[in-house]
This record gives C-alpha cells, sequence and structure tokens, in this order.
C-alpha cells in the first residue's frame, strides 16, 4: 500500500494534465472583436464583410458605367472574389494585430 502512495503521487493531478493539455488549444482565445453600431454589437467580420459588398457592388457600377462590364469573365465569381478580397484587406489593416 505505501508503494502505491508514493507511485500515485508522483503522477499528475487530473487538473493539471488538463491544464496542461488544453493551453496549446486555447492560447489563441481572446475577446471577440465587436463593433458598437447604434447601441448594438456587431461582429467585426460582419462589418468587414459588408464593407467588401459595396465595394463589389460599386465595381459593378463602375464597370457599367465604362461599359465595360460585358467583358468581365464569370462575371458572379469575379464580384464574390473581389468582396472576399476587399473583405480581408479591410480585416487585415482595420483589426488585424
Amino acid at each position: 500500500m505505501h508503494t502505491l502512495r508514493r507511485l500515485s503521487s508522483s503522477f499528475p493531478s487530473r487538473e493539471a494534465i488538463a491544464l496542461l493539455t488544453m493551453a496549446p488549444v486555447l492560447g489563441g482565445c481572446s475577446r471577440a472583436p465587436l463593433q458598437d453600431i447604434l447601441g448594438s454589437f456587431f461582429p467585426s467580420w460582419m462589418l468587414c464583410a459588408f464593407i467588401g459588398t459595396i465595394a463589389a457592388a460599386l465595381l459593378r457600377a463602375l464597370l457599367g458605367a465604362a461599359d465595360i462590364q460585358q467583358s468581365v469573365p464569370l462575371p458572379m465569381l469575379t464580384y464574390i472574389a473581389f468582396a472576399t478580397g476587399v473583405t480581408f484587406i479591410v480585416w487585415l489593416f482595420v483589426f488585424g494585430h
């Protein structure tokens, strides 16, 4: 019995094992980036996606005004890719660390 007690005291506790296994996974967790817009909190990614969508709509309008909209290959995919790119750029420059 004495050797069993000595053997069990040399092992870390369950709490220590749980902490050591969860630490690498939870290392990137932080406060969620939120924006206060008229008293309501919106996720920052939603604001960036909105800006990207507006930029894609403006691009479509500019290409239509320049009368070169018909030369855009795969227009739906092109505008979605442009909106996504603008979304990521806004996120990087405004909320990036």
